[in-house]
This record gives C-alpha cells, structure tokens and sequence, in this order.
C-alpha cells in the first residue's frame, strides 16, 4: 500500500494471465473518467474507420502490449461464479500471486484453496516461451494411497515367496522371489511424484478445469504472443474505440485444438488495456468472449474487479470477481517454482489487502 494514498500516474498494464491482462493503472485522464462510472464508457456506435490499418503501427501496438510490466508483486483473492443457461450457479473461491522472472509474467492460481480433494494449483509462465503446469490435491491423495497399496502387496508376495523358498530350497523360486521384490526406494519416488507438477501440453490446455468452461488456455493467454496475426485497425462496440488484432495459432496448437482458428483481441491505447478477447472457430463463428466488466482504485491503481467469460455455443457464463487485492508486494520466488507446487502458500496479511467494493 502506498503511503498518504497519492495516485502515481503509470502506463501500463500486466499481461500475466487473465486476471491480471484487464488491470488497468492511472493514466492521465483515467481517474475522472471513472470517478464519473465504474465501468468503461462505451464507444460513439456510428464509428467507422476511414483508412486502411496500417501494419507497421499494429506491431508497434502489439510489441508494447508484449513488454508491458508491472511494478512489484501482487495478490488477488477472487471468487468464481458458474452461471448455466439452465440450473443453479454455483461458486468457487480461488487466489492468485503475480510477479515477474527472467522469461516474463509468471501466476500462481490456486482454485478451492484448502478443499481436501478439490484443491487445483497452477503456475503459468507467461513469455515467449510460455508453460502451464498444474497439481491437484485429489490426484495426489490417490496417487498416494495407490503407492502405499502397492508396496504393501510387493513385500507380502516377496514374503510368501522368501518363505517357499526357506521350505523347498529351490533355486528358481528364490530367483522369483528376488525379481517381485520391489526396491526400498520405489515407494519414496511414488510418493514424490504424488507432489510434482505435471506440464501441461498443448491439448490439455484446452481441458476444463474444475468442471468450468475455463480452460488454461484463457487463463495464460499465450496468443498475444503469437507470431502470426493481422492489424484490423480501429473498431467500435467493445466499450471503446479500440485496436482489433486478428491472432493465427502457431502449427502445435492448431494441431492441438483444429477447431481453433483465430484470435481476436482488442485494445484501448487510451487505457493501455485489452477490453476483450473472441475464441474463434471455423468461419470466423465467436466461440467463446472474454470481456472485462469493472475495476477499483487500488492505492492510485485500477485494478480489475470483474470480467465475464461466456460460452457463446451454450449460453453458460462465467464470472469473475475479484475481492481482495494486494499490490506492491514482496513474494518468496520459490512459491513460483513447479517443483514447489504442492507447498501451501498463505495470503498476505489482510492489512496489506483492500477490498473491493
């Protein structure tokens, strides 16, 4: 927290993940705009862009959404709110930490923090050279018990057949007994790989995680740092007056996910924000929008409150509000190594958190 609670103007946002892609800082004329609505002002309906885009400035545009940085480590506690078409939401408490290493933006998100089988942790390194890796609570549990299961039936058949062999004095069978005999040293390694991280590969970033629509994919956002895209120029309608790049998947991930055939972002270079992003399938069809909703004023920063995604084949919509922030943060670098996965990591102290409101 900043002292006095003076407002330090900045320029830029953090694209770490999608929590903290819609952060949003003080720029000038930024905090009047929203002193008068906590919601962006939508955009003039009758615009229309008169001149071609230009490519160069888009990858200019797109160069400074790549090395934007954010100063110093955060927190968000977030709630996540399931809404189906059809039946009753239901609600799971998540919380997320920010930083930032040698490769860029890195996030650890854990989703039901605390739940004996349904805790699911998550670092996301964001960067050119980008990865996910995840661990889940549950699956280590059985895994455990699985390793516990079958060192206990190994050192009773290696038993029975120590046994047979002492009786008959057989060669052979005392041979068997050797090879069924587990080594020491094999339930220990189960055991620790109950608590690593599995990295995940480009199919499995488009698997759901914890029964949502959301997927890690959304979550790292990796196609602001594709390679192949188009400047679309200026369009109206997504709040703002904002920039629409056009994103094509590098040749893994479309083999990955066929369906998948373009990105679209867009971005407001008054606020130095991405507004919204479109999933798209076959055709150019919006499978899926992420949209940003709200913000608050966090110590002179907005910060992102609330953003929705929406399932646009089903009509199922997610969302996603954000309760405690923290900013200006001093966090342990190892609580983002996946080798520390499944150590605990506690929030910061509620007096360093502001609530949102």
């Amino acid at each position: 927290m900043t002292n006095g609670g003076s407002i330090i103007l900045r320029r830029a946002i953090n694209v770490a993940c999608l929590f903290c892609v819609f952060c949003v800082f003080c720029v000038p004329g930024a905090t009047r705009a929203f002193a008068q609505s906590r919601s962006i002002t939508p955009s003039p309906s009758g615009y229309n862009q008169t001149t071609p885009a230009s490519q160069t400035k888009g990858r200019a545009l797109l160069d400074a959404i790549r090395s934007s940085t954010f100063d110093g480590d955060f927190h968000f506690d977030f709630q996540i709110r399931l809404r189906p078409k059809r039946g009753a939401a239901t609600l799971i408490p998540g919380r997320l930490w920010g930083s930032r290493n040698i490769q860029g933006p890195v996030t650890r998100i854990t989703l039901r923090p605390g739940s004996p089988d349904g805790q699911r942790d998550l670092i996301i390194q964001s960067g050119p050279q980008s990865a996910v890796w995840t661990w889940s609570r549950g699956d280590a549990a059985n895994t455990a018990v699985a390793a516990n299961n079958t060192a206990t039936t190994s050192t009773a058949a290696a038993n029975n057949n120590n046994a047979a062999t002492a009786a008959n004095n057989n060669a052979t069978i005392a041979a068997a007994a050797n090879t069924t005999t587990i080594p020491a040293n094999t339930t220990s390694a189960t055991a620790a790989a109950a608590n690593t991280a599995a990295r995940l590969d480009p199919a499995a970033m488009f698997e759901p995680l914890a029964g949502m629509d959301l997927t890690a994919f959304e979550l790292q956002m990796p196609f602001i740092y594709w390679d192949d895209f188009t400047y679309e120029g200026l369009k109206a309608g997504n709040f703002r007056v904002t920039h629409a790049f056009l994103m094509r998947p590098p040749p893994d991930i479309a083999a990955a996910r066929p369906g998948l055939a373009s990105v679209r972002i867009y971005y407001d270079e008054g606020y130095r924000v991405i507004t919204v992003f479109e999933i798209l399938g076959p055709g150019g069809v919006v499978t899926k929008t992420m949209r940003l909703k709200d913000f608050h004023l966090v110590a002179g920063r907005f910060m992102l409150r609330k953003a929705e995604l929406r399932n646009e084949a089903t009509g199922n919509g997610t969302d996603f509000n954000v309760l405690l922030t923290g900013i200006n943060l001093d966090l342990p670098r190892d609580i983002f190594a996946p080798e520390k996965i499944s150590t605990p990591v506690e929030p910061p102290p509620l007096d360093q958190l502001w609530k949102s409101r």
